[in-house]
């Protein structure tokens, strides 16, 4: 079996610029919503009389302040609700994945050849799955052809301990044997676990 290592990314190119750019709109509504509030807040139909409009203005000097606080206080928890929302969402999307491949390795570690990872569909770590999938069949597949090798050799050997019980030309079983034998070690060798 020829071993064909192709490097390949396990977290995507669009990942980060993703994050950040869910960040920036979250920052971008947060700040809308505060504005909004703050405008809807403060507005005031002036009337035309200098008195009124005078007070109006005193009254809208006095709770600037006040409402300022509570506008930037709002904002600030709408930036960091969204951003723990965001970083729950995205280290579930890795968390998730890797906790699936500890127990597939597990798994596989138990001899459970045939074990397959699978993802969800926005999981960011898609090419590992891949690859960790086709090292289990490739081991699978080497196992099965060593197992398969074994048995043929204990054939071998069987039929070459019948022969030599019954005094009879032994030559082309104890090749046999040996080439099978040879096979086996082969096998051995490319399987590394």
């Amino acid at each position: 079996m020829e071993n064909s290592f192709k490097p390949t990314k396990i977290i995507g190119k669009g990942y980060l610029t993703r994050l950040l750019l869910f960040i920036f709109c979250i920052f971008i509504i947060g700040s809308s919503v505060s504005a909004l509030y703050l405008y809807l807040d403060i507005y005031k139909p002036l009337s035309s009389h200098y008195s009124a409009v005078l007070s109006i203005i005193t009254e809208i000097r006095d709770s600037l302040l006040i409402k300022s606080i509570k506008i930037t206080a709002i904002f600030y928890l709408l930036i960091l609700a969204g951003i723990v929302i965001l970083g729950i969402i995205y280290s579930h999307r890795i968390a998730g994945p890797l906790y699936r491949i500890k127990l597939s390795a597990k798994s596989i570690g138990e001899g459970r050849l045939d074990t397959n990872i699978k993802f969800r569909r926005n999981d960011t770590i898609h090419s590992f799955a891949n690859v960790f999938n086709e090292m289990t069949e490739n081991y699978n597949d080497m196992v099965t052809m060593l197992n398969s090798e074994i048995q043929q050799l204990k054939v071998a050997t069987t039929e070459l301990k019948t022969l030599a019980e019954k005094g009879e030309d032994t030559e082309i079983a104890v090749k046999k044997v040996l080439d099978l034998d040879s096979r086996v070690k082969d096998l051995l060798k490319t399987v590394k676990l």
